[in-house]
């Protein structure tokens, strides 16, 4: 415990001290705001010409996979920082080792993800949830934060390749259009992207017919599938 407080002050240290950095974390706040405050009033300027209250819940399904995005980019340039001044080399050698700050590296995205959806998402009020359903989408979509994290450490060769990268990845969060603009046979089409079974998932919880249980399932297996073959990538950069 006493280990993990010292590595949680350094990356706060770290994170505040990048201009870059500093201002990510508030983006999740951010949006959350002007999604409370913004999207009613939208609503009701629209609504005589295009009801927008139904699409609530896809709505809120972005802001859960925006949430991770923003959390594994901040992991990713830590974890290119720490890649490129040797960091990682220099801890193999201490009590905690590479696999061991390697293991925090990814569990802390993954954890302040799940935290952050959990909270924001359940305390935006624009739909109807019930905790115990929202946990399984949110942890599936807590785990784009550490794939983001390796994927940019594996690939990028800079932090601005970094930065490229992962604009890039974003874009593959509009996966879940598919379940609104396709129609259901061609739906699983943008199932070849991880972040279209956590908004089906989550939608499930208000559409049945998307099936909460296979999503959740599928999801995990196509993050596992995809996290082994990042971590050999990122693991031969190392070396």
């Amino acid at each position: 415990m006493r280990r993990l407080l010292v590595l949680l002050r350094a990356d706060v240290r770290n994170v505040m001290r990048d201009p870059l950095l500093a201002y990510l974390p508030l983006i999740p706040f951010l949006l959350l705001l002007g999604l409370r405050l913004l999207l009613p009033w939208l609503t009701r300027m629209v609504s005589p010409y295009f009801p927008l209250a139904p699409y609530y819940p896809f709505i809120v399904g972005f802001l859960l996979l925006m949430i991770p995005l923003l959390v594994g980019m901040v992991a990713g340039f830590m974890l290119l920082d720490e890649r490129d001044e040797s960091i990682l080399t220099a801890v193999a050698v201490t009590p905690l080792r590479k696999a061991g700050f390697l293991r925090y590296r990814l569990m802390a995205p993954t954890l302040l993800s799940l935290l952050l959806d959990v909270l924001l998402v359940a305390g935006i009020g624009l739909v109807p949830l019930r905790l115990p359903a929202l946990i399984g989408p949110a942890a599936l979509a807590s785990l784009e934060a550490p794939m983001l994290a390796l994927f940019m450490a594996a690939f990028a060769a800079n932090k601005v390749e970094g930065l490229v990268l992962a604009k890039g990845a974003g874009l593959l969060f509009l996966a879940p259009l598919a379940l609104v603009v396709l129609p259901p046979g061609w739906r699983l089409v943008a199932g070849i992207l991880p972040s279209y079974w956590v908004t089906r998932c989550f939608l499930a919880i208000h559409r049945p017919e998307f099936g909460y249980g296979i999503s959740l399932l599928v999801g995990a297996l196509f993050h596992a599938v995809l996290f082994f073959p990042l971590m050999r990538r990122f693991n031969r950069r190392m070396d």
